[in-house]
Formats: structure tokens, sequence, C-alpha cells
């Protein structure tokens, strides 16, 4: 009698339980552009939320990246074909550190890695450094950097910018 019921119990719950839908489960182009646009605006509520949390005074939102200028070398800001001389700390918000440059030279407009350098580039000038906090999309994307930067990591970035007398790479 007892195995009955225990049998009973387990055909119930195995009827109970959801089952996946039948048919076709892949996810359409436009699904995943929605999908990814709802993860985007999701960290831009966290980095809001940490740049408040961590008392920053945003003085510029440079294309979905929040800066927090530390200093100010007094120049002007740079623009577009500009060459910069970058000394940068990356860590991800948990404090977590990436990896450093003491030196990463680019030309604004022209620099192929992730986005946010360039944003930040067009808000410092010589002189001055900042803290930068950088949605995932904006830094090394879902695919991170293997063994360096996790999978969609939102990033915080520590920049000095350098005066550049050096070619650019």
């Amino acid at each position: 009698m007892r195995i009955y019921l225990i049998l009973l119990l387990c055909l119930i719950s195995c009827w109970s339980n959801p089952h996946p839908p039948s048919g076709d489960t892949r996810i359409g182009a436009q699904d995943l552009l929605l999908i990814n646009e709802q993860r985007a605006q999701k960290e831009r509520q966290v980095i809001d939320s940490l740049s408040i949390a961590w008392s920053w005074d945003v003085d510029d939102d440079a294309g979905g990246v929040l800066v927090d200028i530390i200093e100010r070398g007094g120049g002007v800001k740079n623009e577009s074909e500009d060459e910069v001389l970058f000394d940068i700390q990356v860590s991800l918000v948990n404090g977590r550190e990436c990896f450093s440059f003491d030196s990463l030279h680019f030309v604004v407009g022209h620099y192929n890695g992730a986005r946010a350098f360039e944003e930040i580039a067009r808000c410092l000038s010589p002189g001055d450094s900042c803290r930068a906090l950088v949605p995932s999309d904006l830094g090394y994307g879902v695919r991170g950097v293997p063994g360096v930067v996790p999978p969609g990591a939102m990033l915080l970035l520590e920049i000095r910018q350098l005066d550049s007398e050096v070619d650019p790479v």
C-alpha cells in the first residue's frame, strides 16, 4: 500500500511540473536585440545607483559612460584626430582588478578597442584624471576578454591622461 502511495505522489508531482513549450524555441534576431537593450537599460540603472552611492560628481555623460573628473589639468578637451596617452587601471565594479596599462596610446576616432576609451578621451585633456563607470556594451561586451575580463562585465576605470610624445600604436 505504501509503495502505491509513493508511486502515486511521484506521478502527480511529475504531472504538475511545467513542461517546456513544444515547437520551435529559438530566439529570433529581433528578440535578441530586445534582450540586449533590456540588459543595457538595467546596467545603466546599476551604474547610476553606484555613482550616487559613491558620491561621484558626474561632470560628463560620455556616450553612456559615467565620468567623475578627479583632477583637471586646465587644457582643452580632446577632439577627433588628437593623440592621447592614458595611464589606466581597469577593475570590475566589485573592486577586482582586471588589468592596467601605463601607456595606452591612440588617436581619438581611430581606436579599435573598447568604445569607452574613445568616449572618455573626449571628456579629458592632458593632465586630467578621472574615474569612469562603463556598461558592458561600451567595454568588452558579452564576450569579455578570456582570462582577464569576464563576459558582460561592467567596469570601473581609473584614467590619467599624460602628455603624448610617442607614436600611436
